[in-house]
């Protein structure tokens, strides 16, 4: 969500990102592993996670709340999601 800088606080009006960010990037594999999604989860409070191609190229992000949603439904690789499954995913979106 893009910050428009008039509202954002006096102390905070000159912070970089590069000063907040975790310096580890944590990422995700838009095919992957159960196991290294775990990985992933633990050990840090990432909000999100950058999603990489096979050839390790930006593709996106996913919320953590999308993949516990999508561990917790059991929507693998493969899978078909039903359209009431879909609509709880959504829901928790919008």
């Amino acid at each position: 969500m893009p910050v428009i800088k008039e509202k954002v606080p006096g102390p905070c009006s000159t912070v970089k990102a590069e000063e907040i960010m975790s310096k580890e990037l944590v990422c995700i594999q838009n095919v992957d592993s159960l196991e290294n999604i775990k990985k992933a989860l633990t050990g840090n409070n990432h909000h999100a996670f950058p999603v990489l191609n096979s050839m390790g190229n930006y593709v996106g992000i996913i919320p953590r709340n999308f993949i516990l949603v999508l561990i917790e439904e059991r929507h693998f690789y493969g899978s078909q999601f039903s359209e009431d499954s879909s609509a709880k995913i959504k829901e928790n979106f919008d």
